[in-house]
């Protein structure tokens, strides 16, 4: 969680988000994702869905686009 990560995968939805430099933290989403074969899958299928519906290049070039004529 660092950066603008966070606003691309929503914790618990499309992904795990641990403190930065936290390797603790980050073992722990790590043994969580292994041991839960349905969250993997889940995580998986939702981050695809909200890259390919809100993150893909034409849909954030037309935000901007109407971010700067907004101006």
């Amino acid at each position: 969680d660092q950066g603008g990560i966070a606003e691309a995968i929503r914790h618990d939805h499309t992904g795990l988000l641990v403190p930065p430099g936290d390797a603790g933290a980050l073992a722990a989403a790590m043994r969580r994702i292994a041991g839960e074969g349905g969250l993997r899958d889940s995580l998986g299928a939702a981050g695809f869905t909200e890259a390919a519906t809100a993150l893909n290049a034409r849909i954030q070039s037309e935000k901007l686009e109407t971010l700067l004529l907004s101006v």
